[in-house]
């Protein structure tokens, strides 16, 4: 589900005071909106807008599944991430909401929530926390790029923005955590899975696993979360690993892998991604389903202005307009601005609305017109030339009249004697 909504100050905004910052980057800005996004199970997409090239985002991972076996034993909570995100306008980013891994007998992994671009680059990822085995809780994700180890250290995390590892000796364990770019590792022996199943990565969809268990007699298996989530089995297993940039991995069953006194480990949680400056990272933090809001100019406007050259004087009668209005005086050669800006895919006219008298002079626009995209417009330009005045018959003087006839028939007789 997709909410729009005003940026209002919460009990949160000592987190979020980077908006601030944010706005600042903007000629004039009018209000800032803000979009975010709960979780669907599907990937939707946002169109940057016009002019827009920074926005604010914030996004939290999801919680892995809890272990109701004996009691609850929780999932590993999921990480929130926030940063000011480099954008192109009109790019239609990538946004995937992680879901919380299925609670059952142990719990899946929790899916990661990510934002990318439409060409599958990164801008923000924020990992799962790894599902509860009957024994342990699941490890929290964190705000580093790998994923962590289930947690009796036994399984690694994934890398690099791959998927987690998982226990590949017996049978039961957790499948790891999907990072970005690669699936987490299925728990097989010998090719068949004998567990649960490794997450989806983001690239690959990030879609739901299911349960997973080799001899079918139990009708229970946790899936992992949407979002990379690892899947595990039933009864007292090991966790699925959270999803995330890096996936983490998978809970080994009954210590299957580290060779210890029979415990079943929780699955690891997921690693975070944060290509934005200002940031502000929380590791395992955030509870249920992820969620991503993003925060961004709602009205962005520009202003628009040149350079006048030939100016003499005083320049007294020079008046400029843009868009048949927002009258400017101009008195000297340099550089003008009008007041008012335009917004982001507004036309401007600039024209000449008054011709200097002190002196008289004619000036003509160059690069007047156009439309507002993403910067100020400063190449508008105004060239005045001097005019001279019409000189008539009537403002010769008798005096004057009789000289230029005097000179005229001189000439005349000179040309004759040559």
């Amino acid at each position: 589900m997709t909410r729009y909504r005003p940026f209002v100050a919460t009990e949160n905004f000592s987190k979020k005071l980077i908006y601030v910052v944010t706005l600042l980057a903007f000629s004039t800005v009018a209000n800032a909106a803000q979009v975010c996004f709960s979780y669907t199970g599907a990937i939707e997409n946002w169109p940057v807008p016009a002019g827009v090239t920074t926005i604010t985002a914030e996004a939290s991972g999801a919680q892995g599944g809890d272990s109701t076996w004996s009691g609850t034993v929780v999932g590993g909570l999921g990480a929130t991430m926030i940063g000011d995100v480099t954008v192109t306008p009109g790019d239609q980013l990538q946004v995937l909401v992680g879901g919380q891994g299925e609670s059952l007998a142990v719990g899946g992994g929790g899916g990661g929530s990510f934002l990318a671009t439409s060409t599958n680059g990164p801008l923000l990822v924020a990992g799962g926390g790894g599902g509860a085995s009957s024994d342990q809780t699941g490890v929290g994700a964190v705000t580093t790029e790998n994923g962590t180890s289930d947690s009796t250290g036994s399984t690694t995390g994934g890398i690099g923005g791959n998927g987690g590892n998982a226990c590949l000796t017996n049978t039961n364990n957790g499948g790891g955590g999907g990072g970005f770019f690669t699936n987490g590792a299925d728990p097989s022996v010998g090719g068949t899975i004998v567990g649960g199943y490794g997450g989806i990565a983001f690239v690959n969809g990030g879609t739901i696993v299911p349960g997973g268990r080799i001899d079918g007699s139990c009708n229970a298996d946790p899936a992992g979360g949407f979002g990379g989530g690892g899947s595990a089995t039933c009864n007292t297993v090991g966790g699925g690993g959270g999803g995330g940039y890096s996936g983490g991995g998978g809970g080994e069953h009954f210590s299957n892998c580290s060779g210890g006194a029979g415990v079943r480990a929780g699955g690891g949680g997921g690693g975070s991604f944060n290509s934005g400056i200002n940031q502000s990272n929380t590791a395992a933090t955030r509870a249920g389903n992820g969620e991503i809001c993003i925060t961004y100019p709602d009205i962005i406007s520009y202003t628009i202005g040149g350079t006048v050259s030939g100016l003499i004087g005083t320049g007294t009668g020079l008046v400029l307009q843009n868009n048949g209005g927002d009258d400017l005086i101009v008195a000297a050669d340099g550089s003008f601005t009008f007041i008012l800006p335009i917004n982001v895919g507004n036309t401007y006219d600039v024209t000449i609305w008054a011709q200097p008298e002190s002196p008289l002079q004619i000036c003509s626009v160059t690069n007047g017109t156009g439309t507002v995209v993403d910067a100020n417009v400063i190449d508008v330009n105004i060239e005045c030339i001097l005019t001279l005045p019409a000189m008539s018959i009537p403002a010769l003087s008798v005096w004057g009249m009789g000289i230029l006839i005097g000179l005229f028939g001189f000439f005349v007789y000179r040309r004759r004697l040559i």
